[in-house]
Formats: structure tokens, C-alpha cells, sequence
């Protein structure tokens, strides 16, 4: 499911969030849209987020040009900086609501902050995994429209995989306009007709989670803070599906190799081809930013699941055995490193997390206890087998500190050269 909106003034319609590429930002990749998460529960019952459009021109062009001419040690040029919300803007409040599992409602509230008349262009989007042979099916996946036939547009050149609806909303200055649909199993009894009782409803049993979290002693504003962080790990779960022996033949399929940058300007065929027999992924992870960094990297997900222990205690220990489990971690017992890499050595934080989630959650759940340590002694012995100093407990590997602007891939030394340096380090958790 998705948003797709239009200004009647850009070229293009926005469906996505905009951003710099590493080699267009002065400080690398970084979105240049406002959107905000506001709520979410771990069972994603509930969730809110704002997004805020130019009624004019999206400026493209400009936040490429400004934050190319600037050096590292300048500011970055932001949306805010081009002008573009000074006569107003679209506010586009998103809600979802799940009442039943077989259920999703959805509720967009769009208000004209501005002083004319606006126009908007909305269109709820909805994505259907192609994912079914049809040759081996007797009842192929199908449409049927009930009511007014000539409301319903068909491309037959298209891939049958994707609908949307389209509204034409024109606002009044202040004023708002309320778009809802519903995914339910046919026959089934629809909630649009009760729908802001069932959205209060969801509402309510959403603060009344986030109050149970909250120290007494906050503020309203610190309570807010703690919210919308808390909200922002919740909504940066995605569904992340990674074979890496299929991805492997579907990229010998293709005519036109790209080559990566790092590491080691390899070819893109030869990223990750250690690990094709065994790791496949096809799991809902928790990534630091679905937009700038929609990936894992282990010693990343291991502080995540810190915080997110608060929130789901359940899905902090599931993420941490995941990534201990046979479609992840190599038989020899390394743990995948990034996705770029699954050889780099990562900081070894994840038994001091599995312990830490362990006494954060009443030290009593010795069978994660138990499976982790199993599967940690499996990544103790390889690292003792392959990254210790000869006669010494000294380890090599596992960098720290600011990665990724060195002069040099650290990961990945000059031939001929080995660098030898010692990284310390102090968090509080």
C-alpha cells in the first residue's frame, strides 16, 4: 500500500521520498522531504505519520544544484532553505488502522495550509506480489467491479500486479478534506460507516500503551520525544527479502553488469558469492531508516533492539536469534556484516546485547538464554580461529569509529599494506 500524490505542478507524481545520492550531498545521502512519524504500536494497530507537500514546484533541481556546490564543511541546503512551504503547503495526515488481522483501514486527512483555493491530486496505491504461475492455476487471481463499470479504468499493457483510486480534491483555504478505504476479505462487514468510533478506539489503546512506558517524572515534552523516537523504530520495520544464490543467477541473466563502488570495486556479481549456499532472508527486520538506510548491519540492529526491548520484547529477542540462525550466520559461525558486505567484521556486541536484553526482561527466559549462547560459542570459536593475533588475545577486526569517511577502505587495505591501530570506545546505554 502506498501514496501517490500530484500538485498539478511537478512533472513527475510524488510517490516516493526524494533524496541526495552519497556523491550529491556534502555530508552524503540524506532525504530532502518533511514527514514525520507520530504514532505507531508494536502490534501496528495503530499508526500515524504527517507529510507535508509543496503546492508549488517541488524543487528537484535546486536541492541537487545547491548541495553539490557546497563543501563538506558547509551546511546542508534543506527543503526549508528553497522556500518552497512560505505560501503554503499540503499537511497529509496518514493513519492506519488494523481492528482484525484480516483487516486494514486507512484514513488520509488533507488540510490547505494556504491562503487560495488548492487543488490535490490523491491516489491510494495497493501492490499485489506477482508472485503465481498462471499456467498452473485453475482459478487465476481476477477482478470484479460491482456499481458504476465506467468508474474503472484497465491498461492491459501494464503488469496485473497494482490498483489505485484517484480523487481531485480542491480545498478551501484552512480547510480539510477526509479520504477512506478498507482491505477486508470479501463478504465481510465493512468499518467505513463506523469508522472514526473504530479509529478513537485504536487511538486510545495506543496512548494508553505509550502512558505505561513513560516516566512519572516526564514532561509533556520529553514525552513527546520519547513517542515519536519510539514511533520511528516501529515504523522502520520492513519486510526484507535477500537470496543471495538466487540473486546470484538472476544477475548472471542480465546483459548489463553495474560495478560497485566498495568494497574493492568488485563486480556486482562477486558481492557476497561466499555466502549463496546458506543465507536467505525473507523476514520483517528492524532497519535504522527505511528511506537512508534500508538494510541491516548486525552490530546496528544489536543497539536497536536496546530500545526497542521497551517496546517489544518479543521482537527484540526474535531479531537478535535471527541473525544467529542458520539462513544467516555461516556455517563456519561468522555473522553477516552489512549487505554491501557480509565479510566485514562488525564490532562482536551481540552476545553483550542478547545478555543485556535477557536481564531487561526479567532474566528469566533461559531458553533464549540458552539458544543464543549456543549459537554465540559457534561465533567465539571463528573468531578465535580466524581473527586473533598470533600468541596473543587481540583480535583483529570489527572497526569502529567515523567508517565511513576514511581515507582508505580499512575493510579492504592497498595490496601489500596491513594497518595496524587500536579503537576504544565508551556508550551509554
Amino acid at each position: 500500500m502506498g501514496l501517490s500524490l500530484w500538485n498539478g505542478k511537478d512533472s513527475v507524481v510524488k510517490e516516493r521520498c526524494f533524496g541526495l545520492t552519497g556523491p550529491q550531498g556534502n555530508h552524503g545521502e540524506d532525504v530532502k522531504e518533511l514527514y514525520f512519524y507520530l504514532d505507531n504500536d508494536p502490534d501496528h494497530r495503530y499508526m500515524k505519520a504527517l507529510y507535508l507537500y509543496p503546492q508549488t514546484e517541488f524543487p528537484y533541481t535546486e536541492l541537487i544544484e545547491q548541495n553539490k556546490g557546497r563543501s563538506p564543511g558547509q551546511s546542508e541546503y534543506e527543503i526549508l532553505d528553497t522556500g518552497v512551504f512560505d505560501d503554503g503547503h499540503w499537511q497529509i495526515m496518514v493513519e492506519y488502522i488494523k481492528p482484525e488481522n484480516d483487516t486494514i483501514l486507512c484514513r488520509y486527512t488533507v488540510t490547505n495550509i494556504s491562503h487560495e483555493v488548492q487543488t490535490l491530486n490523491l491516489s491510494p496505491k495497493f501492490w499485489f506480489r506477482h508472485d503465481y504461475d498462471a499456467k498452473q492455476m485453475s482459478n487465476v487471481p481476477c477482478f470484479q467491479v460491482k456499481g458504476e463499470e465506467s468508474a474503472v479504468s484497465v491498461s492491459y499493457q501494464l503488469e496485473p500486479d497494482c490498483c489505485y483510486a484517484a480523487y481531485t480534491l480542491e480545498v478551501e483555504p484552512g480547510g480539510q478534506d477526509i479520504i477512506e478505504w478498507e482491505l477486508l476479505p470479501v463478504g465481510k462487514h465493512s468499518n467505513l460507516d463506523n469508522s472514526s468510533n473504530v479509529i478513537q478506539e485504536w487511538k486510545i489503546k495506543a496512548e494508553t500503551f505509550y502512558n505505561s512506558l513513560f516516566d512519572c517524572q516526564w514532561s509533556d515534552q520529553e514525552k513527546s520525544v520519547a513517542k515519536g523516537a519510539w514511533a520511528g523504530l516501529l515504523w522502520n520495520k520492513q519486510f526484507y527479502y535477500y537470496d543471495v544464490d538466487e540473486w546470484y543467477h538472476r544477475g548472471q541473466a542480465t546483459e548489463n553488469k553495474v560495478k560497485t563502488v566498495k568494497p574493492g570495486n568488485w563486480d556486482v556479481m562477486e558481492r557476497n558469492i561466499k555466502w549463496r549456499k546458506h543465507f536467505k532472508a525473507k523476514d520483517i527486520l528492524s532497519v535504522p531508516d527505511k528511506w537512508e538506510f534500508p538494510w541491516f548491519a548486525t552490530w546496528d540492529t544489536c543497539f536497536q533492539m536496546i530500545p526497542f526491548c521497551r517496546l517489544d520484547p518479543d521482537f527484540a529477542k526474535h531479531q537478535l536469534l535471527l541473525l544467529l540462525s542458520e539462513r544467516y550466520m555461516s556455517p563456519e559461525g561468522q555473522l553477516p556484516g552489512c549487505e554491501f558486505n557480509f565479510d566485514d567484521n562488525n564490532p562482536p556486541i551481540h552476545a553483550w546485547t542478547s545478555l543485556k536484553v535477557f536481564q531487561m526482561t526479567g532474566g528469566t527466559d533461559l531458553n533464549f538464554l540458552f539458544n543464543s549462547f549456543c549459537k554465540l560459542h559457534k561465533n567465539y570459536n571463528w573468531w578465535m580461529t580466524n581473527l586473533q593475533c598470533p600468541d596473543r588475545y587481540i583480535f583483529q577486526g570489527g572497526f569502529l569509529g567515523l567508517d565511513n569517511i576514511s581515507v582508505v577502505d580499512r575493510g579492504c587495505p592497498p595490496e601489500g599494506y596491513t594497518i595496524k591501530q587500536v579503537w576504544t570506545i565508551s556508550r551509554t546505554i
